[in-house]
């Protein structure tokens, strides 16, 4: 044998470099995020005893703080008070 077979394998490929947002995308994402936790606590305080509703509310508020870290991280000029 005058090669061994690894020799002609090849690794999976490697994915694309991810693309920047736009600040106007990274604001849209920011004031999605926003308006779901918003919704959540509306929702919440119609039916305060609906622990379904709780659970949307903390899902919410981890999607939010969520996305603010990413959007902080990734361009370095968006305001965590936003």
């Amino acid at each position: 044998m005058s090669s061994g077979p690894l020799d002609v394998m090849r690794g999976p490929p490697r994915p694309l470099p991810r693309k920047h947002l736009l600040p106007a995308e990274i604001a849209a994402l920011l004031a999605t995020a926003a308006r779901q936790v918003a919704q959540a606590v509306a929702d919440l305080r119609a039916k305060h005893r609906d622990g379904r509703l709780l659970e949307a509310l903390f899902v919410a508020d981890q999607t939010r703080l969520l996305v603010r870290l990413a959007a902080r991280t990734c361009s370095g000029v968006v305001p965590l008070g936003i």
